[in-house]
C-alpha cells in the first residue's frame, strides 16, 4: 500500500534527536547491528519529512498492500475489495512497494512474535470477515526511495548510513531467498526505472539493450523483437531482469546457445556503498564487474542499468507435449526414473543443437515445454522425437499431446510457453525450494543415467513422505522442475566462466533441478516448517552430487552456502566486497559477506518457514 508522505501517515516514527548532517557526520557504525525503531538513532518525523525533500518527494512511508482487509489499524472496504481482485496478480503485486511476489517474504515469525499481513489467495474475498485480526508489517519497509535517478539511490545510501539504517533493494519483488524485503529497513525501490534503449554497437561491443533496473522480461522480450532482435532472459515476464536475475545468472529459453545472462552483459550502472555511482564493466572496475555477473544481487550496491548483449532474431520451433498415466499396472516412480533417465540420454545432443527444455512432473502428470532455435522443422523432429517415442511406448503412458510449431521469432515462442511457466511460478502463496546443477559426469554412461533418475524422483517424493501427518493437509505440493537452459558446458566449448564470478558449477552441468512445496496464509506455523524441512529434506537426495545450487533458485536453509551459492569464487567474491562494501552495507540472507550474520536482528524472521 502506498500513502502520501505526511506527518499523519508517521505515527509509529520516534520522538526527535538531533541527526548529523548528511554533509558532515563522521559516524560509522557496525552495520551488524542496525538502528531499530525505539532506539534514539531512529529518525524523527522531521527527519522523515526533511528526507524527504531532498529527494523531491520521492520517499514514500509504506504500510503492506492488503492492510485495507484488516480491522486494525486502518480498515477500508473499498480499497480492500481493489486488493482482493489483484492479489494474484503478479504486475500488481510487483506496483506495491509493501509486498512482494510470494507471501512468506511479507511477513515474519521470529519465534516469539508473529507480525503478518496476508490474506488467503484462495479465498481473498473472505478477508474482511475477520475483523479482529491486525495487519503486522512483518518484513516490509516502512520507508521507501521511489527511485527516479542514481542522484535518488546516492541520497538513499547517504541517509541510511549516516543512521545506520539497513538498506533492501528490490525492483519487482519475484524473490525466492527473500532478499528484497526485510523489517525496520530502507527500501531503495527501483521498480520505475523501465528505460529500454538499442545501441546498434555498444562502444564497440556489438548490438546491445540498455535496460533500466525495473525492467520486466516481457518488456525487454518485446522491445528487443520490435528491433529485430534476441535476448537472453528467462522464461517468466513478471521477473525483473536488470537487477537480481543477471547478477545470479540468469537462464533462459537462449542459453544452450547463447550462455548464460552474465555471459552477455556488457555494463552495469551501480551505486555503491560509498556513495559513487559508476559504469562498471571490463575496463572500468573490472573486479566489481566480474564480481556482479553472478555473485548475487542485493550484495554489491544499487543497479540502475544493465546493458545486455543482442543478438539478430531467428526463428524458433517449440515442440509442447503432455502425458499422463493410465495408473494400471505401473510402478509409477519406477516409469518416471525412467523418463529422467531418458532425457539425460538425450540431453547432450540436444544441448550441442542449441535446445532448451523446461520439464516438469506434476504427480502422475509430465509437462515439457522445448525450443530449438532454428528455423528448419525437420531438424527439430530428429532432435525431439525420440522422447516423444519413447514415451509412447511406456506401458501405462498416454501422449495426451505432442505438438511442433515453428515461429518466426524467439519472442513468438515464448509468448506460447508462458502458460507453462505460470503452472510453477508461486504468487500469492508462500513456498520454500530447494535446487542442484546437475553435472555432465552424471550423464556418461547407462548406470548413472539410470541412477540419476532414481535420485531426482526420490528428492521429488521426499518432498511429501517426510512431512509428517499434520502438515499434509497444509501442503500445495509444486511440480519436480528439471531445466536444461543454462550455457553449453565448458567441456564441449561452451563459454569457460574465468570472465564472470557466476558458480563454476554452471560450466559443468546439464540440469538444473528445483523440488519445492508451498502453503497459504492460514497455515501454522508448525507446519510452515515442516513444510520447508521436507523441502530441505529432499534436497539432500540431489546433494550428493556435490555441485552447488544457482543462488536464485535456492534453499534458505543450505548450511554449506558459500560453497554452494559460489563455489571456488567465493574467496574472490567476499575480497572484492570487503573493498567495495567494507561497512557491510549491502548484506543479504546468505549472499557474499553475510559470514558472521545469522544473528543479526534483520535476519531473525529467517528462523521459521
Amino acid at each position: 500500500m502506498i500513502l502520501p508522505f505526511s506527518l499523519g501517515v508517521l505515527a509509529l516514527a520516534l520522538p526527535s534527536w538531533a541527526a548529523p548532517s548528511l554533509e558532515t557526520s563522521n559516524v560509522r557504525r557496525a552495520a551488524r547491528n542496525y538502528c531499530q525503531p525505539g532506539q534514539a538513532c531512529w529518525p524523527s518525523n522531521d527527519d522523515w519529512l526533511r528526507f524527504n525533500s531532498t529527494l523531491n518527494g520521492r520517499l514514500i512511508a509504506v504500510r503492506p498492500w492488503p492492510e485495507p482487509c484488516f480491522g486494525q489499524p486502518r480498515p477500508d472496504p473499498v480499497q480492500c475489495q481493489l486488493v482482493q481482485a489483484q492479489y494474484t496478480n503478479g504486475p500488481a503485486r510487483a506496483d506495491q512497494p509493501g509486498y512482494a511476489e510470494i507471501d512468506n517474504w511479507t511477513y515474519c515469525y521470529d519465534g516469539t512474535s508473529e507480525s503478518d499481513c496476508t490474506i488467503n489467495a484462495d479465498v481473498p474475498q473472505l478477508s474482511l470477515l475477520a475483523p479482529l485480526r491486525t495487519c503486522g508489517a512483518g518484513r516490509v519497509s516502512p520507508y521507501a526511495v521511489n527511485v527516479g535517478s542514481a542522484a535518488d539511490v546516492q541520497k538513499a545510501i547517504a541517509f541510511a548510513k549516516a543512521r545506520n539504517i539497513k538498506i533492501v533493494v528490490k525492483n519487482t519483488g519475484h524473490d525466492y531467498l527473500g532478499r528484497s524485503t526485510s523489517r525496520n529497513s530502507l527500501l531503495i525501490w527501483t521498480h520505475n526505472l523501465r528505460k529500454l534503449e538499442y545501441v546498434d554497437n555498444y562502444k564497440g561491443k556489438g548490438n546491445a539493450v540498455v535496460m533500466g533496473a525495473g525492467t520486466y522480461a516481457t518488456d525487454a522480450y518485446d522491445f528487443a523483437n520490435r528491433n529485430g532482435k534476441s535476448i537472453t532472459l528467462g522464461a517468466v515476464g513478471t521477473v525483473g531482469v536488470a537487477g537480481g536475475f543477471a547478477m545470479g545468472g540468469g537462464h533462459g529459453p537462449l542459453g544452450p546457445k547463447r550462455g548464460l545472462a552474465v555471459d552477455n552483459i556488457l555494463e552495469f550502472e551501480v551505486t555503491t556503498a560509498d556513495g559513487r555511482t559508476r559504469r562498471v564493466n571490463s575496463g572500468s572496475d573490472a573486479d566489481l564487474f566480474w564480481a556482479m555477473r553472478g555473485g548475487g544481487g542485493g550484495s554489491w550496491g544499487v543497479v540502475t542499468e544493465t546493458v545486455i548483449r543482442v543478438y539478430p532474431d531467428e526463428p524458433f520451433v517449440g515442440l509442447r507435449y503432455l502425458v499422463s498415466t493410465t495408473g494400471a499396472g505401473v510402478n509409477l516412480d519406477a516409469a518416471l526414473a525412467g523418463v529422467v533417465a531418458k532425457w539425460a540420454e538425450l540431453q547432450e545432443g540436444w544441448t550441442k543443437a542449441g535446445i532448451a527444455a523446461y520439464q516438469f512432473i506434476y504427480r502422475d502428470t509430465i509437462v515439457v515445454s522445448m525450443g530449438h532455435p532454428t528455423g528448419d522443422l525437420a531438424a527439430a523432429h530428429a532432435q525431439m522425437d525420440p522422447i516423444v517415442e519413447y514415451l509412447r511406448a511406456v506401458p501405462g503412458f498416454v501422449v495426451a499431446s505432442a505438438e511442433y510449431t515453428r515461429y518466426n521469432t524467439l519472442n513468438d515462442y515464448r509468448n506460447t510457453f508462458k502458460p507453462a511457466s505460470d503452472f510453477i511460478t508461486p504468487i500469492a502463496t508462500a513456498q520454500r525450494l530447494a535446487s542442484r546443477l546437475i553435472p555432465t559426469d552424471a550423464f556418461k554412461t547407462p548406470e548413472s543415467r539410470a541412477k540419476l533418475g532414481r535420485d531426482v524422483i526420490a528428492s521429488y517424493r521426499a518432498t511429501m513422505s517426510n512431512l509428517p501427518s499434520f502438515a499434509t493437509q497444509a501442503v500445495r505440493q509444486v511440480p519436480l522442475q528439471v531445466y536444461s537452459t543454462g550455457a553449453l558446458p565448458s567441456s564441449l566449448g561452451g563459454p569457460s566462466g574465468a570472465d564472470t564470478g557466476v558458480n563454476p558449477a554452471w560450466r559443468n552441468s546439464f540440469w538444473e533441478v528445483v523440488v519445492a512445496n508451498g502453503w497459504t496464509t492460514p497455515t501454522p506455523q508448525a507446519s510452515r516448517n515442516a513444510i520447508a524441512d521436507a523441502v530441505h529434506q529432499g534436497g539432500n537426495i540431489l546433494r550428493q552430487y556435490g555441485t552447488g545450487t544457482y543462488v536464485n533458485e535456492a534453499d534458505t536453509q543450505e548450511q554449506d552456502w558459500q560453497t554452494a551459492f559460489f563455489g571456488s569464487n567465493y574467496a574472490r567474491l567476499l575480497s572484492i566486497k570487503r573493498r567495495y562494501d567494507p561497512e557491510g552495507r549491502f548484506i543479504v540472507w546468505k549472499g557474499v559477506g553475510f559470514d558472521g550474520n545469522e544473528q543479526e536482528q534483520s535476519f531473525q524472521c529467517y528462523n521459521n518457514a
